[in-house]
C-alpha cells in the first residue's frame, strides 16, 4: 500500500509537507491537511485515507454563511 500512497495523494492534488516520526503530513493547495502513517497497517488503509481526504476537503471548502441581517430577529 505504501507504493500506492504517493500516487493517490497526487491524484487528489496533495503534496508531502513534512515527515514526522512514523507519519507523513500532506497538504492540499486549499490548505487542507491529511496525516497518514508511513506504513499501512491493514488492508483498508488506502480506503481509510481516501475517506480522510474527502473529509478534509469537505471541511476545508465548507463555509458558514450567516443569515441576512434582520432575518430571524423580532
Amino acid at each position: 500500500a505504501k507504493d500506492q500512497l504517493t500516487p493517490l495523494m497526487r491524484t487528489h492534488s496533495f503534496t508531502l509537507r513534512r515527515q514526522s516520526g512514523k507519519h507523513l503530513v500532506w497538504q492540499h493547495a486549499s490548505g487542507a491537511l491529511v496525516t497518514t502513517s508511513k506504513t499501512a497497517s491493514d488492508h483498508r488503509a488506502l480506503k481509510n485515507i481516501t475517506r480522510d481526504i474527502r473529509r478534509a476537503l469537505a471541511k476545508q471548502h465548507s463555509t458558514v454563511i450567516p443569515p441576512p441581517l434582520g432575518v430571524g430577529s423580532s
